[in-house]
């Protein structure tokens, strides 16, 4: 199982998404994130994986968690990824070599082109609400369960 993370930079009642550009999901649009290397905690990924792919600064302390989501693919889960949003965070969002250009949505006017369980949970996260989810996918990246929600909180890492 490979643990990663998203971020979804935030402005008012619009989200910041880009269209991957390389490896896993690409040509879905998405929030900025990935893996977590070895011996980083979740918040050090999520910060550099931001950096890497828009050349945004985010501070941890200003990154929220707001859900776990658990990707599974025939049954087996193969991803746990780590949702954050933020509101802060410093420089201009650039199109890089992982991710395209980078555009501004509606929350209630998402991209058609995100993973089909994003479209789903995702406006879950962007009203405020804590939670993990599980997501079973097919090997095209399409939904062959309902998505199941939990309540959760999320306590932050320490410094």
């Amino acid at each position: 199982m490979r643990i990663s993370t998203v971020c979804f930079l935030l402005k008012g009642k619009y989200v910041l998404l880009a269209p991957r550009k390389d490896g896993f999901g690409l040509g879905n649009i998405t929030g900025y994130g990935g893996k977590v290397d070895r011996g980083e905690s979740i918040t050090q990924a999520v910060t550099r994986e931001i950096g890497e792919e828009s050349e945004i600064a985010v501070q941890a302390r200003d990154l929220t968690q707001v859900a776990l989501i658990k990707r599974f693919a025939l049954d087996v889960q193969i991803f746990e990824i780590h949702v954050f949003t933020a509101r802060k965070w410093s420089g201009v969002p650039k199109e890089t070599a992982e991710m395209g250009d980078p555009r501004w949505y509606a929350f209630d006017a998402l991209p058609e082109a995100m993973w089909e369980g994003d479209r789903l949970w995702l406006p879950r996260a962007l009203a405020g609400d804590t939670f993990e989810a599980d997501v079973y996918l097919d090997e095209r990246g399409k939904l062959t369960k309902d998505i199941v929600y939990r309540d959760r909180t999320f306590v932050r890492e320490p410094a």
